[in-house]
């Protein structure tokens, strides 16, 4: 069975969280809006730019031929005195303590170019004038210290800052952060498609069916709304149908059950099929019983047979006292006339399972469900049978005595493993798999009001 990923499934499943792929990166994106224009406190730069020109000490008075590429070389010692403890403590003075040591630092940049003599300062601040203040202080006092450390007056302010230059903040931006929130959300949207996809472990839609149990879908049942508390069984098949026909749609979902089979009958014997699933309470029971009464609605002389001997319908079964069912039969205890039933629905008819034997797989697997199975194929046009889980091997033996096998998923409910695993149980004893119905799928408003 294919277990594997690749882009276009993802990309199938993309298309089918479209929403979710738009709604989140789109949330992510305004919520980063909001918080760099309203939660953030914006931070303003200013910038001051120094020159290093001549060489001139004050004891020479001279100016040499050589002078620029003596400052080039300087630059780097000045860039160091700038940076200093020493002029972010003159600093800390006059600014009265207004911020931290630690703060100066930070608030502080330097940068210089190989190709230049100007050494550029960049302060920072939470407003313009503060930021204007701060670095045209550090100017000031560093062009000062510079002079008396190293006895040289070549050390220039170009332009102080001004307030008025630098009124739009540095920090946040709102509309890059939009985009990066944007971009944000739809990694963490893709991610989350793709682990989703790659950790998906129960069957879900016709995509699940196609992809983990390479086997065509026959058909999709909607929910019912039954009483989870009630054991469902073939003993009442008027409580099975009605639990159809509280849903109009799942009546025709059934329809097209019966047409996508008649469509395989068509091109090959197909009367008696077998309907299983991987595990208990998945549907197969209300898919046995409805898909007959679609067949029987169709002007087909059906029968419906309980075959699931693992199950308990005694309670059921005391209530039809002198009824037979099928393991009197396989015990040689009745009679194959004994066990045919009519229901009050027209062309329908069922035999019940009877008491539960203590070797089903053992009765089911005898010539007498042989012999029984050819002489009901010769009196009607449909035998549906309805079987055990997958975890009995009741199934996997009745599957090579019918024409076909019909396997039912819960949507949401079967695991992907369970039902490769009796899938594969039914290949092996080479099952003639009609299809997958997939049941108790969730329908969309717009389906039921059309």
């Amino acid at each position: 069975m294919n277990n594997t990923f690749n882009v276009q499934d993802f990309l199938n499943i993309a298309v089918k969280r479209i929403k979710l792929v738009l709604i989140i990166p789109i949330a992510c994106a305004i919520v980063g809006f909001l918080i760099s224009s309203y939660l953030i406190n914006p931070v303003y730069e200013s910038q001051v730019d120094l020159l290093v020109n001549q060489t001139q000490t004050e004891d020479e008075k001279v100016t040499g031929t050589t002078d620029v590429e003596m400052n080039l070389r300087l630059i780097e010692t000045y860039q160091f005195i700038i940076k200093s403890s020493k002029i972010r403590e003159l600093v800390y003075e006059q600014f009265n303590h207004q911020y931290t040591l630690e703060e100066l630092k930070d608030n502080l940049s330097v940068e210089t170019s190989p190709d230049s003599q100007i050494i550029t300062l960049h302060a920072r601040a939470s407003n313009p004038e503060d930021a204007s203040k701060l670095v045209n202080t550090f100017a000031h006092t560093s062009q000062e210290e510079i002079t008396d450390l190293m006895k040289m007056d070549n050390v220039r302010i170009l332009t102080e800052a001004k307030t008025a230059n630098f009124q739009k903040p540095v920090w946040p931006n709102p509309f890059l952060n939009t985009g990066i929130s944007f971009l944000v959300g739809l990694f963490f949207v893709f991610n989350y498609i793709a682990l989703s996809d790659f950790l998906n472990t129960k069957i879900h839609s016709r995509q699940d069916v196609e992809r983990y149990l390479e086997a065509p879908l026959l058909g999709t049942i909607g929910m019912f709304n039954s009483n989870k508390q009630k054991e469902i069984s073939l003993s009442n098949i008027s409580y099975l149908v009605s639990k159809v026909n509280q849903n109009k749609l799942n009546l025709e979902s059934f329809r097209n059950l019966r047409v996508n089979i008649q469509f395989q009958k068509s091109t090959k014997k197909l009367t008696s099929i077998v309907v299983t699933s991987t595990e208990k309470n998945e549907g197969k029971t209300i898919t046995s019983g409805n898909l007959a009464m679609s067949m029987a609605m169709d002007s087909k002389k059906t029968l419906l047979i309980d075959a699931d001997l693992r199950k308990s319908s005694w309670e059921e079964y005391v209530k039809h006292d002198g009824e037979k069912g099928l393991s009197n039969y396989l015990s040689g205890q009745a009679e194959m006339e004994e066990l045919i039933q009519e229901t009050s629905y027209e062309n329908l008819y069922i035999i019940r399972g009877g008491p539960l034997p203590p070797n089903p797989t053992e009765l089911i697997s005898s010539l007498r469900m042989d012999k029984l199975l050819t002489s009901l194929e010769k009196q009607f046009d449909m035998i549906i049978i309805d079987s055990p889980p997958m975890y009995f091997s009741d199934a996997a033996v009745l599957s090579t005595k019918v024409d076909g096998c019909v396997f039912v998923s819960h949507a949401g409910k079967t695991k992907v493993s369970h039902a490769q695993q009796a899938m594969n149980q039914l290949l092996n004893v080479n099952a003639n798999i009609l299809g997958v119905v997939l049941n108790n799928k969730k329908e969309k408003k717009k389906a039921v009001s059309y």
